[in-house]
């Protein structure tokens, strides 16, 4: 009878090592997988309307052709929000020339 609990204690104890070890290479693998060499280094690229520019950024409507624009440009913000309409609101420190 002893033997059976030193053995299941050694199970016990071998089992809290793996559980141990499998945690830390679950940790180091995650770590790994963000780390910053996966950084693209590239800035986000989009094509689109400008709708609006204001003084921190400005609103882009994507992913609409040129006789769409015409048909909203003209619409108020707040209405084109209400629209089934992918836009993009881009917040950039020099915004002259843009309109």
């Amino acid at each position: 009878m002893m033997k059976t609990d030193l053995y299941e204690a050694c199970k016990i104890k071998a089992f809290i090592f793996i559980e141990k070890r499998l945690i830390l290479l679950m940790f180091i693998a995650f770590m790994t997988g963000c780390s910053i060499e996966n950084f693209d280094p590239k800035p986000p690229h989009t094509t689109g309307y400008i709708l609006e520019v204001d003084g921190k950024g400005l609103l882009v409507a994507e992913r609409i052709s040129s006789k769409e624009f015409d048909e909203i440009k003209d619409i108020p913000i707040e209405e084109l929000m209400d629209r089934n309409l992918s836009l993009l609101y881009i917040t950039y420190d020099d915004l002259k020339g843009l309109k």
